[in-house]
């Protein structure tokens, strides 16, 4: 609403305070949000890999080896992933801080165009600038496990599709410019579900709210649905087509049969449960910002229900996006933390309206700049402190000044838990860097195919870890098809893991032990042929016995 009190149907302009200080500092917000960034993430840059970035960090370096994904090197994930590793890779190094680095440029994108999106979807250059600095908070604080991830990932093309979506109901636009806008929207839509299969619900988001604002003016509304269908087929067409010259096509149907399998079995709940269940996946160090996020949408949603606003992006439409992005990780059904890294940019829009609510009492009892400043200081430190950052960028600064070395880095239970072993990853890739010739193929019969990037070796087979073969969604083929490539080329050696059980991935309680004594043509293959050579940790070491060469 304009301040005449009338209505506008486009993107309604920002307050005039806002507007004179853009014209006064306009780099300072982007210069504000790089700051933020910068500070926030320099402190994952020494966190190691997780389970799914060593995945893919392999995958992506078998890409560049010339490997193609789904054929040569068994990925389960939809295929922009193992792009964005190799890409990393090839800016930044073969280790395990290049996707970090990456990681860090993608936030930093990421948090601009939110601010962008954000002052839109708030009339308010200040409260979406606020919005723009708890998205990395907020991020960060999921931890090394939960970013540098897939589900991250999606954010910057999904805000790119949402602020061309926005765009293209701006008055001022050429129709050939709507056209075009609606293009791309799709478009990016598109790239954020070859991250992520479950943001397809971003499609039904924007088509339902494009169809309630443009109610009744149907040719625009057809030329909107044809342009933004167009640019949401294009990157699904060039990706199947991709694959199809690399002759990939077929196995990538294969797995995603497999993985719609996997993605069928839900965690055990109760109706009421299984609605609340996802919100639980959030971290402790979350409280205090997610109880502030859940303020701002209420206030958000009640503004909604009493707000008729004109723009594209109006308060109804980011509760739906909250929504949206929830029931992707609903739809999962797994709970996983990092599932919910897509809700991470409507909370931020949240976070700014309430800490904004929170604040503004407070701010208008102070009686000068300073007072003001320091209660906006003092807040922003307790939230900062409560998520648990301070203590990632205490062992950072350590590592810079020599006080703690890399391999205690490594040894503390922030690595080391449940069924991870990063000490014992770490260990046995050396170990095998040592025992066996760079050209020597290796198997690993574990979860974590970081071994092979560690220790620079490559697998004898395209199963890169025992999950196709071991869970129960494997096909029966899986299991022929890696006893004939073992018995074509015997691996130099074979690593076998103990006590890493995963019932909520496998199906089933055995660990990786366990599973290769119930796979009886592996076991007696390798019993047969190989010797122990070295336990490692949680790792068992065959070699091949020398009299079998």
């Amino acid at each position: 609403m304009l301040q005449d009190g009338s209505q506008t149907d486009g993107i309604e302009p920002p307050p005039r305070s806002a507007a004179a200080i853009h014209r006064l500092a306009p780099t300072a917000p982007y210069l504000a949000i790089a700051g933020a960034v910068l500070v926030l993430g320099a402190t994952s840059l020494t966190d190691p890999f997780g389970r799914d970035q060593g995945t893919y960090a392999y995958i992506g370096y078998a890409l560049l080896q010339g490997q193609v994904p789904y054929l040569d090197v068994f990925q389960a994930k939809p295929p922009l992933t193992s792009l964005i590793h190799a890409l990393a890779l090839a800016l930044f190094g073969h280790s395990m801080t290049a996707i970090r680095l990456l990681d860090l440029l993608w936030t930093l994108a990421t948090a601009i165009l939110l601010y962008r999106v954000a002052t839109i979807a708030l009339r308010h250059d200040g409260l979406a600038l606020v919005a723009a600095l708890a998205y990395p908070l907020m991020y960060y604080a999921f931890g090394f496990w939960d970013t540098a991830i897939t589900d991250g990932w999606t954010n910057l093309p999904a805000l790119a599709g949402i602020a061309l979506f926005a765009r293209a109901f701006a008055p001022e636009g050429a129709a050939p410019r709507r056209l075009l806008d609606w293009y791309l929207a799709g478009l990016f839509i598109a790239l954020a579900v070859l991250l992520k299969y479950t943001l397809v619900v971003l499609v039904g988001l924007l088509a339902l709210w494009g169809l309630f604002r443009l109610w009744q003016q149907w040719s625009r509304l057809a030329a909107a649905a044809m342009a933004s269908a167009a640019g949401f087929a294009t990157p699904l067409l060039v990706a199947g087509l991709a694959l199809y010259a690399a002759g990939a096509l077929p196995a990538f149907i294969e797995i995603q049969a497999m993985m719609r399998d996997y993605a069928a079995i839900r965690v055990p709940a109760t109706a009421w449960r299984s609605i609340i269940a996802p919100l639980g996946a959030f971290y402790l160090s979350w409280t205090y910002l997610l109880v502030i996020a859940l303020l701002g949408g209420g206030y958000l949603v009640w503004r909604s229900l009493r707000e008729r606003a004109g723009g594209a992006l109006t308060p109804g439409f980011v509760v739906l996006w909250a929504l949206a992005a929830y029931g992707s990780a609903w739809l999962q059904g797994k709970y996983f933390a990092y599932h919910l890294l897509p809700m991470l940019p409507p909370a931020a829009i949240f976070a700014a309206v309430g800490i904004d609510a929170l604040l503004r009492p407070l701010l208008e009892l102070a009686r000068n700049a300073a007072l003001r400043g320091a209660a906006i200081g003092t807040a922003a430190l307790a939230l900062v402190f409560a998520t648990g950052i301070p203590g990632a960028a205490y062992d950072a600064g350590a590592l810079a000044v020599g006080r703690l070395d890399w391999s205690r880095h490594w040894q503390g239970d922030r690595f080391n838990f449940r069924t991870f072993y990063l000490r014992d990853i770490v260990a046995v890739a050396a170990h095998l860097r040592q025992t066996t010739a760079p050209e020597d193929r290796v198997f690993v019969w574990s979860f974590e195919p970081m071994i092979y990037f560690l220790a620079r070796r490559r697998p004898v087979s395209r199963f890169i870890y025992d999950f196709p073969l071991a869970s129960i969604y494997g096909r029966p083929w899986f299991r022929r098809e890696l006893m004939d490539r073992l018995a074509a080329e015997p691996p130099a050696a074979f690593v076998i893991q103990h006590r890493e059980p995963m019932p909520l991935v496998l199906g089933h309680g055995l660990d990786s032990h366990a599973a290769w004594a119930a796979f009886t043509e592996l076991h007696d293959f390798v019993l047969q042929d190989y010797r122990l050579a070295a336990t490692v940790g949680t790792f068992d070491v065959y070699r091949r016995d020398p009299g079998r060469d």
